[in-house]
């Protein structure tokens, strides 16, 4: 006869801590988007999304588009997700659009990530690359979920910044990233110098931008914005 010993199980109740974002304070920060980037009559602004599901990703898109239309420019959302969204063009509008980032929710047109343009390099030689209907824009508006990344540690790890690496060059910028890790004797886990060297190359080239950070709570609601 065969005895099995369990150790004796216990009801654990984890309180989930919530802090939504306040009405105004949301209100606030979007409307500094246009006050920093400050667009001139008819400018065109790209906002850049991700192709995550954030806690109230469309309502902030299309808040940002109105305070953008509110200062005179003419705003329109591109995907900024890498490979995701089946690495084309067409798949990743689809993916906003699952999301709810359509035309009609924020008021503005969903462009396709077109022709990738080089714009810097990385120190082993990969492009850095940027779409040709942002590098033609007068401004630039990141919007993107700030956390931990799961797999390094750093100043730069989930957010704003690895957007504009990995996302918003597309699968062949993705790539050229993930490659520039692995021809410094890298892996997944050693992205962040890649990163921090990336970083100021791109945003040199780039039309003049401003991030908007999202932090959600631990129940995955809009927690904080800025």
């Amino acid at each position: 006869m065969i005895v099995e010993r369990f150790e004796p199980l216990f009801r654990v109740r984890r309180a989930l801590e919530r802090r939504p974002v306040s009405e105004s304070a949301l209100a606030g920060e979007i409307a500094r988007v246009a006050a920093l980037l400050d667009p001139g009559a008819g400018d065109r602004v790209a906002i850049a999304v991700p192709s995550r599901g954030i806690d109230r990703l469309a309502e902030v898109v299309a808040e940002v588009a109105g305070v953008l239309r509110g200062a005179g420019a003419e705003p329109f959302a591109v995907p900024a997700m890498g490979s995701h969204g089946g690495g084309t063009p067409a798949g990743q509008v689809a993916q906003l659009r699952r999301l709810g980032v359509t035309e009609e929710r924020i008021g503005a047109p969903l462009v396709l990530p077109d022709e990738m343009r080089p714009v810097a390099r990385h120190d082993a030689g990969g492009a850095l690359l940027l779409p040709r209907s942002v590098l033609g824009a007068g401004g630039l508006v990141l919007v993107n979920r700030v956390k931990l990344h799961t797999l390094f540690e750093g100043a730069v790890q989930s957010g704003l910044g690895k957007m504009l690496v990995f996302g918003l060059g597309g699968t062949e910028g993705a790539e050229a990233a993930h490659g520039e890790a692995r021809a410094c004797g890298g892996g997944r886990a050693d992205l962040l110098p890649v990163l921090e060297r990336a970083l100021p190359r791109l945003l040199a080239a780039a039309p003049p931008e401003v991030g908007l950070g999202l932090v959600e709570d631990q129940a995955h609601a809009l927690s904080q914005v800025e």
